[in-house]
């Protein structure tokens, strides 16, 4: 009867941390900080809760991803670069971003940092990596433009409309870049 009790009691204590509070999954603040984002919650909330969710796990690399996020919101770019290398070099399968978003979002900053080649990489990899992703397709499409390269703007723009054909602004950027290629009637189609 005594091994059965403490048996019993070494599971409550394991189901519970510290003074009687239910233990917490090891990625609460992270799950506290997504629930935050979606209802609009504080941005200073939010980050308090990342912050806390990597000081507790810094190889998290789902929790570096939301952070990064919130860093390119508030344009600190030298911090979303930080996290989202590191969440590359932490990345392991079954989190909640695939690898090929973490290359999308790096690319979204280098773009708005503009450093085109990078943000070029970036997309390619991301592309490489699961070529179904329109939103990959629609990003670089819009960074070709930026570089003058229309043809390949309209083909990343194609490939974005093939693959999700309901994004109506895949066809005004393709209606852009046929009008930038002289194609009026094209473009007039897409508008």
């Amino acid at each position: 009867m005594k091994n059965y009790l403490l048996i019993i009691l070494l599971l409550c204590a394991g189901a519970y941390n510290g003074y009687g509070q239910k233990k917490q999954p090891s990625d609460y603040h992270l799950q506290k900080a997504i629930d935050l984002m979606q209802n609009n919650g504080d941005e200073k909330e939010v980050m308090e809760c990342l912050d806390q969710q990597l000081q507790e796990t810094p190889d998290n690399a789902d929790a570096r991803v939301v952070r990064a996020t919130l860093y390119l919101k508030q344009k600190k770019y030298g911090n979303v670069l930080s996290d989202m290398n590191l969440a590359i070099k932490y990345y392991k399968k079954g989190g909640i971003f695939p690898k090929y978003t973490i290359y999308w979002g790096r690319a979204r900053a280098y773009y708005d940092m503009e450093d085109f080649d990078k943000a070029l990489a970036d997309y390619d990899k991301a592309i490489s990596m699961d070529p179904y992703y329109a939103p990959a397709y629609g990003n670089r499409a819009i960074l070709h433009y930026q570089m003058n390269n229309m043809k390949d703007a309209l083909a990343d723009l194609n490939e974005a409309i093939r693959l999700n054909t309901r994004e109506s602004g895949y066809y005004i950027n393709r209606g852009l870049v046929r009008y930038q290629l002289k194609d009026l009637r094209g473009a007039m189609a897409d508008y």
